[in-house]
Parts: structure tokens; C-alpha cells; sequence
């Protein structure tokens, strides 16, 4: 999304963990502010997850990018679900799943960077 020119703002609850990524980095902030960043956002991207399901619930559009979860099972509000390319994507981590993915899921994986800019640009 940064290369494409779109404004990019990661919000996570360890900022440790957000080295990794480029863009503007929020963590740990109060639901408020979060509400407002995600109101003045196109829209919001991301997996199963708390700010996910903010987002939805102030109705925001928001692209969920699913590998065990099946977003359409589990948010309140529309939202943008992106799966994976595996067959295994909603699996829910129930048999039968690829025992191979332990904590990372392959389906999750295997969403191409290429697919979400296609919707976001589409919104």
C-alpha cells in the first residue's frame, strides 16, 4: 500500500513487535483515539483481531484478511473478507486441518499483497 502511495498506520498492542513494519506505528492506544484514526481512514486492513472488529463495529470499511477465521461467521457489521488461496482458509483450526501450520496459518499466508491493493482501491 506504501509504495502505491496510500497512507499507512499500524496499530499494534507491542510496540516491539511493529519494527518490522513501515508506516506511521500506534500502540497500546485508548479505544477513543483508535475510533478516530479509523473514522478518518479509507479504510482499515487486518486479520481477526480487536481493532478489526472496532473498525467494523463503527462501520468502517474494513478488509479482513482471514485464514483460520471466517470473518462472515464472526464480525457484527459488512465487511471486505480476503482469504487465502489454500483450501484449508476458515478451518477454525479444526480437524481437519494441516497440522503443518501449528501457529502460523498457511492460508493466512498465502494472501497476496497484490489482492488487498486491488480491493482498497476498488473502495
Amino acid at each position: 500500500l506504501l509504495m502505491n502511495g496510500y497512507k499507512v498506520v499500524v496499530i499494534h498492542d507491542k510496540p516491539n513487535d511493529m519494527q518490522r513494519f513501515q508506516g506511521d506505528k500506534v500502540a497500546n492506544e485508548q479505544p477513543r483515539i483508535l475510533a478516530s484514526m479509523m473514522l478518518n481512514a479509507r479504510c482499515v486492513v487486518g486479520v481477526d483481531s480487536g481493532p478489526s472488529h472496532f473498525s467494523s463495529l463503527i462501520g468502517r470499511p474494513t478488509l479482513v484478511l482471514s485464514g483460520p477465521t471466517d470473518p462472515t461467521r464472526v464480525f457484527y457489521r459488512p465487511i471486505i473478507p480476503i482469504f487465502g488461496t489454500l483450501p484449508c482458509s476458515g478451518c477454525f483450526f479444526q480437524s481437519p486441518f494441516n497440522s503443518k501450520c501449528d501457529q502460523a496459518c498457511a492460508s493466512l499466508w498465502s494472501i497476496r499483497a497484490a489482492d488487498v491493493l486491488t480491493v482498497v482501491r476498488s473502495l
